[in-house]
């Protein structure tokens, strides 16, 4: 346990040193330990021995999409062991996810800092298909800004090539079109309970239609082991607080989104960022009980969160304590997330290949 918290220790005071000192060295360095620290692990997190299993050539018919298999097949016959697929595979997700908040926001490692705390066990150290395919995904979504969908569509594609779920995503490019000119707290609030309401009256045609047209996934909706007792997700609830306040933050009177995080968000950037979380809070808030079905294609999406948050405190907070106030939200954030869930358990002790 003390690995873990160590890391997030390292990275909050590289997030304080990059508040003082702007230069992109300490982004740099921050995706390099995420590389090491996921890359090194030695079944470590969820899946780890199912991902050894599939490179190994141990694999059921349809169990992982053809751009993955063709990646791990071709690794393998190359004599590339497991462990350094992992630190390959690492290395391209993390460097990926460093590309998109270079784009959104320069010389700030901070997302990076929250990512950890977020995102990053579950993804990075456990579901890695899921990881990569979130991370292009957000690479798409300069396309949607520029208005170019033959490029939106090629990215999210290959984005699907390594974990299907990518697909869902193919919805943001009409859907952000039509909310980003919607944008107000009364109809986001209006949304979420629509969306209830939509969800309680739709359920059961949506097992249906799983069953009949992706029954590898009927499990998925059916198995108690994947479906939650639960309709008030907690991750929900934090989504939609932190929806609701990026939008008074951008929209409210007298506020300019052409200054939202020092100037390195557009107008379009931040419209689009925003109607892509509304769309991923939605999602949660409307099939609560499918819970791993609803994670899975609501966390794309959901990984705008990264520039949001930070932009939230930006705006908020003074230069010299928005740094402090990160690393104290992302702190809960890592506590809730790693810890009151007991998701610790599946990563404890930390075993790295050279042990």
């Amino acid at each position: 346990m003390e690995i873990y918290i160590s890391v997030f220790i390292v990275l909050a005071l590289m997030t304080m040193c990059n508040n003082l000192v702007k230069s992109k060295i300490w982004l740099i360095i921050a995706t390099i330990i995420l590389i090491v620290f996921a890359g090194l692990r030695n079944n470590v997190g969820y899946d780890y021995l199912t991902y050894s299993n599939i490179y190994s050539g141990n694999l059921l018919q349809g169990q992982v999409e053809l751009g993955f298999l063709k990646i791990t097949e071709w690794l393998h016959s190359m004599g590339v062991p497991f462990s350094i697929f992992t630190i390959l595979w690492s290395a391209g997700t993390i460097g990926l996810l460093a590309i998109f908040v270079n784009k959104y926001m320069p010389s700030d490692m901070s997302p990076l800092l929250y990512y950890y705390a977020r995102f990053f066990l579950v993804r990075d150290m456990g579901q890695i298909r899921s990881s990569m395919a979130a991370v292009i995904c957000m690479l798409s979504i300069k396309s949607i800004i520029d208005h170019k969908f033959w490029k939106f569509l090629l990215i999210v594609i290959i984005a699907s090539t390594i974990h299907i779920s990518a697909l869902f995503f193919l919805l943001c490019y009409p859907l952000v079109q039509f909310l980003r000119q919607r944008y107000s707290l009364k109809r986001e609030i209006l949304s979420i309970i629509l969306s209830m309401l939509f969800g309680i009256a739709l359920s059961g045609i949506m097992v249906q239609t799983v069953m009949k047209f992706f029954p590898r996934y009927y499990a998925y909706v059916y198995s108690s082991a994947y479906l939650s007792t639960s309709i008030i997700n907690p991750v929900a609830i934090m989504q939609l607080l932190i929806l609701l306040l990026s939008t008074w933050i951008t929209f409210s009177s007298k506020r300019s989104c052409e200054n939202i995080v020092d100037g390195s968000l557009s107008s379009a950037g931040i419209d689009v960022l925003l109607a892509i979380y509304w769309i991923s809070t939605i999602l949660l808030f409307m099939f609560p009980t499918f819970s791993t079905v609803v994670g899975r294609l609501s966390t794309i999406g959901a990984t705008v969160e990264i520039i949001l948050v930070p932009t939230i405190i930006n705006r908020l907070v003074g230069r010299f304590g928005r740094s402090i106030v990160l690393i104290i939200v992302s702190g809960i954030v890592f506590y809730l997330i790693f810890v009151v869930s007991g998701a610790y358990q599946y990563y404890v002790p930390y075993v790295s290949i050279f042990a």
